[in-house]
């Protein structure tokens, strides 16, 4: 009976032997046929073929033979605490196959993005080609108009054709003559000065001092603002310099806005009236038809008047600061230099312009005078009372 009951313990142990051996071969087996289909279909979440219903957790019991089943649902997988420690070959493989395919998922992100920058793009580039062949057109019809007209010849009042050196000859030379000589004409028109006389003859029998100004930054200051606009601002004492000036010398203003009509100017001379060269407007003395050695320019750039820089005489840009003086010692200045009656002016002004601040230099040397005059005054009070 005891040896019956012995070798029935160990059948029984040999039996949970065997059961062990093959629940860890069937779990073995079974997770790696699950990594074999994974790598078949190429998805994570392939379905496992013979595997349809969720896999179940198996406890095995020592004391008891006896199988729990407990229902897993969050993902199809087969665990154990025996199966824990389980290591399959082709774990490797299928984590590579996992980054794998994270990877595309980042990559198929950044292939959308680079899509739409690509159609934009494209966008961009179909409306500026369409802009180009827009300008294209325009210009092209604009050119072949001009050419048209300019390769016109000119006409009488009664509407016949005059004749003119090109008449005699073939279409093609005939036209491309036409028209660089209208185009020489537009040019000089845009380059030389409206008129060869931009002022009047002197009405008077002598020859006043003819005083330039520069209007831009030297007697005003154009501002401009979203709600205004363009505004002029005027340089503190513009009225009061005008109007003392004007008693004493020729004043004009050039160039001037057709907007403003400073009062107390005798001449007020447009753009027009300067000469255009390397792309800057400069004030042709020559055409004021007065005496150069009685034309004084008061401007803050000398590239202005380049074409005579012995009437300029130099004074400081202005900013628009409410705080400036310039205009009041300017004007001591300009009286001073009248009330000597020196036949040359440019004299005076080419002693000047060694100086970055020529008001300023003015100013000091007429304290200097100041000074000395006091002192001369003195000494010659002190000789009178010596004598007496």
């Amino acid at each position: 009976m005891i040896q019956a009951q012995g070798v029935s313990n160990v059948f029984v142990r040999q039996m949970n032997l065997l059961t062990g051996f093959r629940v860890n071969t069937m779990a073995f087996a079974t997770r790696n046929y699950r990594i074999f289909c994974k790598l078949y279909n190429s998805n994570l979440t392939a379905n496992y073929l013979t595997l349809c219903k969720s896999g179940a957790r198996i406890n095995i019991l020592s004391s008891i033979q006896k199988c729990e089943f407990h229902k897993q649902t969050d993902r199809p997988e087969v665990t154990t605490s025996v199966l824990s420690g389980s290591k399959s070959p082709l774990d490797p493989i299928l984590k590579d196959k996992q980054d794998g395919h994270q990877g595309s998922g980042s990559s198929h992100d950044n292939m959308g993005v680079d899509e739409e920058e690509l159609r934009r793009r494209e966008n961009s580039w179909k409306y500026t080609k369409w802009s180009l062949v827009a300008m294209g057109l325009s210009f092209g019809i604009g050119g072949g108009f001009f050419i048209y007209e300019t390769s016109l010849p000119q006409r009488d009042e009664q509407g016949n054709i005059i004749e003119d050196e090109y008449s005699h000859m073939s279409f093609i030379p005939r036209t491309m003559y036409r028209v660089l000589k209208r185009l020489q004409y537009y040019t000089e028109v845009i380059q030389n000065p409206m008129s060869d006389k931009l002022l009047p003859d002197n009405p008077y029998p002598f020859q006043p001092i003819v005083v330039v100004l520069e209007l831009n930054d030297v007697l005003v200051h154009p501002e401009w603002t979203y709600e205004t606009g363009w505004r002029f601002k005027k340089r503190p004492g513009l009225d009061l310099f005008l109007d003392n000036l004007s008693q004493y010398f020729e004043l004009t203003i050039a160039p001037v806005l057709a907007s403003l009509d400073p009062k107390g100017v005798a001449h007020k001379l447009m753009r027009e009236a300067t000469r255009f060269i390397d792309g800057c407007h400069i004030k042709d003395l020559d055409a004021l038809n007065r005496d150069l050695k009685k034309i004084i320019v008061v401007d803050w750039n000398p590239s202005n008047v380049k074409l005579h820089p012995d009437n300029l005489f130099k004074i400081p840009r202005w900013d628009g600061n409410d705080d400036d003086t310039t205009l009041f010692y300017l004007a001591s200045f300009l009286k001073t230099v009248g009330s000597l009656d020196i036949a040359d002016v440019r004299d005076v002004l080419v002693h000047y312009q060694q100086y970055d601040d020529p008001v300023a230099a003015f100013t000091i040397n007429q304290q200097n005078l100041m000074k000395k005059m006091e002192e001369e005054e003195i000494m010659k009070k002190k000789s009178e009372s010596i004598n007496e």
